[in-house]
């Protein structure tokens, strides 16, 4: 595997960034740093999110907004003023693997890599199969509409498609970040892809638009997440405890710098998720904790984990098959490569996503 430079030069409040092989995953360690300020950074305090998420105090309605486009659906109205301040329940998902990402297919399986032999899709009733062998490295996933699943390769530096009948080849290579893992769906349905740098992937071009360059040494984006109305990205960064948003135009390109946006004790954030109230859920592997943070950079532990249960990425359950649509599903690469399920009260932001005005449903 290539290691960069950057990997062994590059520290991160104190800390050298981590150049762990594909499939050992990153050894515990404890660290927490103060809340300081990037140099060139905005004042130390998080601003607040100006992209008018909706009030928490109000019911969300998600139904057919009217607008020409939209993708309409059945309403969904949830109090978010009343969500549980910790998950409902937190239960083992039989025989499913995961390591740093997952994705749920058409059939009702939960796929996922085992860290060893390849992607394993797994029902909710727990019967489990290889779906594709020989996979040496995944990181976050993505699945479209269509069938086509899209990971993160972190020995190559580059993204691979994995097609319905379990085909994988090459997709993209590349990337000349430090550390590729991230990968999102964007409002616009393409694919955004975080490796230090943020790039824009066209998942039928296979076009790579590079959309900020990472120059600050002391934090590095892992992944990314996106406001309710696409006017903010949300940026999960390993660095000295801070996420970080910038405002977004009608094309989804960047708009100044991203900015400091909610602190939270640790330093390694691995998810930048957005439930229909507008909150993100972050999961950190310095301090095990799965944080929620409101719309307005407002941040609470929402669930203390430990170093073996610690959650690597997020993804909703679709409310289909026996995969809970108000549930987390995360892998967790310290514990065998095991998947937990967070009953959290609440659905996916995708439902009432808008773009442009426009809900698009992703």
């Amino acid at each position: 595997m290539r290691i960069p430079t950057s990997y062994v030069l590059m520290v991160v409040a104190g800390c050298a960034i981590d150049p762990t092989p594909v499939g050992f995953d990153k050894q515990p360690q404890r660290t927490s740093v103060g809340p300081e300020s990037m140099p060139g950074d905005v004042d130390s305090e998080p601003d607040p999110d100006p992209d008018g998420d909706p009030d928490t105090s109000d019911p969300v309605d998600s139904g057919d907004s009217g607008d020409s486009g939209d993708t309409g659906g059945p309403p969904v109205s949830v109090d978010c003023s009343t969500l549980p301040s910790e998950p409902n329940d937190v239960t083992v998902v039989a025989e499913a693997r995961g390591y740093h990402g997952l994705v749920l297919d058409d059939d009702g399986r939960m796929i996922g890599w085992d860290g060893r032999s390849g992607l394993v899709a797994a029902d909710s009733d727990g019967s489990s199969e290889l779906f594709v062998p020989g996979v040496e490295s995944a990181e976050q996933m993505v699945r479209l509409d269509d069938g086509r699943i899209f990971l993160v390769n972190q020995y190559e530096f580059g993204v691979d498609l994995v097609t319905p009948d379990g085909s994988r080849s090459a997709f993209v290579r590349g990337l000349n970040g430090d550390f590729p893992y991230g990968i999102v769906l964007g409002p616009d349905g393409k694919l955004y892809v975080v490796d230090g740098n943020i790039y824009r992937l066209d998942p039928d071009t296979a076009e790579l638009t590079t959309l900020w360059v990472n120059e600050r040494r002391r934090s590095m984006p892992h992944t990314v997440g996106f406001s309710l109305d696409s006017r903010t990205m949300y940026i999960a960064s390993v660095g000295d405890g801070w996420m970080f948003s910038v405002e977004l135009d009608e094309n989804l390109d960047l708009v100044g710098e991203p900015e400091q946006f909610a602190y939270m004790e640790g330093g390694w954030q691995d998810t930048a998720v957005v439930d229909i109230c507008g909150n993100i859920y972050v999961a950190d592997y310095y301090t095990s904790r799965i944080y929620r943070v409101s719309a307005e950079g407002d941040v609470e532990i929402f669930f203390q984990t430990n170093e073996r249960g610690y959650p690597h990425g997020f993804i909703w359950g679709t409310g289909t098959d026996g995969w809970d649509e108000h549930t987390l599903y995360a892998p967790q690469p310290y514990s065998q490569n095991s998947v937990n399920a967070y009953e959290i009260g609440v659905i996916d932001g995708s439902a009432v996503r808008e773009w442009n005005g426009v809900r698009v449903g992703r």
